[in-house]
């Protein structure tokens, strides 16, 4: 896989450099030697040549874990190390600042241990696999092909690898709690519309949940955010079409008129759409049309219609956008936790002995 020969690298340095004496360099190979071992071999932690997860057993607490992925239908057996460093790749960019990483690997790491908590305690398991939790192909993508990784990062590829690595590492373990000393559901999305929603005005078919952290936060400095609002033009007679096909609903009369009704609450999120004279909800039309949010309004003009959507996701929970918003206005991590999860704190936590047995 990585084929590094210290007694190789030793003899040229050793000739280079015309050293005689042997005490010197018995010396210098083992500087040569504890330099890999202390700079060079953390940083192959999450992947190798061969596109395989590493087993990385030099991280405190580090346990091996049975995902599911569900992009090839297999099981994979990695450590949760690894898998954190395979979600942060997946879930923001590298660029990103280094406590806006940090935070998303606390947010990553409480929300594996939620999932796998629960279905432990009510013994879910995945259909047909003995994991306890699924990765999808997003996170494949980064997880068990790590030359994809390097086609996408280029030359900043070492970097990047360092900046994830030493996010994930710095804050293994450190899990968000809830009053009752449980890890919570810590959601998270790309970029909200402003502020956050609460879990039960985004997914009012789940409102039974109780997740007292999962409230509006401030979310202003997405407005920032490239490509926060987004125009989406879709012909009259595409969008006709579209509504036809995707909800069976025939439209008549003038276009202009098709549009009877958009029904949002005051941050603009979209409960739902009476078009034709029948009701769509707001989640539905957006995953139907392909939208960046439920957070949208539409326009008819010169026979085209125009949705404008603002912000990218669910909005619940913590913006990853955001968060690094607020990293480079100064917050911490732990800060910025807070500040989308509030009544919250935070203390360390290990996983459950998980062999997928």
């Amino acid at each position: 896989m990585f084929n590094f020969s210290g007694n190789k690298l030793y003899i040229r340095m050793v000739n280079t450099m015309n050293l005689g004496n042997k005490y010197f360099k018995k010396k210098f190979s083992a500087f040569v030697l504890m330099f890999f071992l202390m700079a060079i071999l953390p940083l192959l932690a999450f992947a190798g040549g061969s596109g395989e997860i590493i087993y990385n057993d030099k991280i405190e607490n580090n346990k091996r874990i049975v995902v599911y992925d569900e992009s090839k239908d297999k099981e994979i057996e990695t450590t949760v190390f690894d898998l954190m460093c395979a979600i942060v790749t997946a879930e923001v960019p590298a660029r990103f600042e280094e406590e806006a990483l940090k935070a998303q690997a606390v947010a990553a790491y409480t929300y594996t241990l939620n999932i796998i908590k629960n279905n432990l305690k009510t013994e879910k398991k995945i259909e047909g696999s003995k994991a306890l939790f699924k990765i999808n192909s997003r996170c494949t993508l980064y997880a068990r092909s790590f030359e994809e990784a390097k086609k996408n990062w280029d030359i900043d590829f070492d970097e990047n690898k360092r900046r994830i690595f030493e996010s994930v590492r710095s804050v293994f373990g450190q899990t968000i709690l809830d009053s009752e000393k449980q890890p919570i559901h810590a959601m998270f999305f790309s970029t909200s519309s402003g502020s956050t929603y609460n879990f039960a005005e985004a997914f009012p078919e789940r409102s039974e949940e109780n997740h007292p952290y999962l409230v509006r936060a401030d979310s202003s400095v997405d407005k920032e955010v490239r490509n926060f609002k987004v125009v989406v033009p879709f012909p009259k007679d595409i969008f006709c079409e579209n509504i036809k096909n995707k909800f069976d609903i025939e439209l008549k009369g003038k276009p202009e008129n098709w549009i009877e009704k958009i029904e949002s609450n005051d941050l603009g999120l979209v409960r739902c759409v009476t078009i034709g004279g029948k009701k769509i909800e707001g989640r539905d039309f957006r995953f139907k049309f392909g939208l960046r949010s439920s957070n949208f309004i539409i326009n008819f003009k010169g026979d085209v219609f125009e949705v404008i959507t603002r912000g990218y996701g669910h909005g619940v929970g913590m913006s990853q956008n955001g968060a690094n918003g607020l990293a480079k206005k100064g917050m911490n991590y732990k800060e910025i936790l807070k500040h989308y999860y509030p009544g919250t704190y935070i203390e360390n936590r290990s996983f459950p002995d998980l062999q997928g047995g």
